[in-house]
């Protein structure tokens, strides 16, 4: 999976935020606010990725246990799908 459409990731007034780019931008929400953990996330989306792979990077990024990262990620996830904004 990965995201559908382009996003940069910027810091604003100390929060990162991902900003939709291009013409596809207009179909969805323009900022979405990512607190540290969806940073993470977000950034493995940029290319194609698995679960698996996300949750091993929140747990080499933070100190979480597996069933912690597996949980926020498939939220994070869950989140995403109900936006149209991932390709599966």
């Amino acid at each position: 999976m990965k995201l559908k459409y382009g996003f940069v990731v910027r810091e604003v007034g100390g929060r990162s935020v991902a900003v939709a780019i291009g013409a596809r931008g207009a179909d969805t929400p323009s900022m979405i606010t990512l607190n540290d953990s969806g940073k993470v996330i977000w950034q493995a989306l940029g290319r194609e990725t698995s679960v698996d792979e996300i949750v091993d990077r929140l747990m080499a990024e933070f100190d979480v246990s597996r069933e912690v990262a597996e949980i926020d990620v498939i939220k994070f996830l869950d989140t995403l799908r109900s936006g149209g904004l991932l390709i599966e």
